[in-house]
């Protein structure tokens, strides 16, 4: 369920509109920004509030992947990504470069992965948020945690400050529940998107007790 009552104009139907101006196709501006941006970012990085829309590169980045393309090795996903403030590429490739490999590092022993998302049915089955957590829980304690979010930010992003929460701290409901909390530190919502903002931290706290639950 989203807050709409009818079905809304998403960001990216301003880009398909050969009349409107708009930030992905070269124009000068941002229409969703003051427009109807109900499926748009809440964690507002750039001059475009259209969320990134690789799920992919969340899980990459939970998995902290390393790229190489055929130019460049060693690069991280915020490398290949950006930060999100060139409104008109979803990546930070160059003219004519190409990805040539994505190397995952090797699962820790005892460790645990999951993913979530939620969607609106009703309308399309994109994640409205989304997130990818590994974490290695052992002798009732976080370990070792992950956790990347997409759907929230034009890039996607680690949720570092729901990480350093719950790393070395009892696997229990409170330190979860303090980590879900902390998934929204920093967040930047559009007047429209702050519900995006509960729908994060109800899937971090879902998600991590299922990990240490399992």
């Amino acid at each position: 369920m989203t807050p709409a009552s009818s079905k809304p104009i998403r960001a990216s139907r301003y880009f398909r509109n050969p009349h409107i101006d708009c930030l992905k196709k070269g124009g000068a501006d941002c229409p969703a920004r003051n427009g109807n941006h109900l499926y748009s970012v809440a964690f507002d990085l750039g001059p475009c509030v259209a969320p990134h829309p690789s799920t992919m590169a969340a899980a990459l980045s939970a998995y902290e992947a390393t790229i190489t393309t055929d130019r460049r090795s060693g690069l991280s996903i915020a490398d290949l990504l950006g930060d999100g403030s060139n409104a008109a590429a979803d990546h930070a490739l160059a003219s004519g470069e190409m990805i040539r490999k994505i190397v995952l590092q090797i699962p820790l022993a005892g460790e645990r992965a999951l993913y979530k998302r939620a969607i609106s049915r009703s309308y399309a089955e994109w994640p409205l948020v989304e997130v990818c957590a590994r974490a290695v829980v052992a002798n009732g304690t976080f370990q070792f945690v992950r956790i990347a979010a997409g759907g929230i930010a034009p890039v996607p992003l680690r949720l570092s400050t729901s990480e350093a929460a719950l790393k070395d701290k009892p696997a229990n409901a409170a330190t979860i529940a303090e980590a879900a909390r902390q998934a929204s530190a920093g967040a930047k919502p559009l007047p429209m998107t702050g519900y995006k903002l509960d729908l994060l931290s109800g899937l971090v706290r879902d998600v991590m007790e299922q990990l240490a639950a399992a």
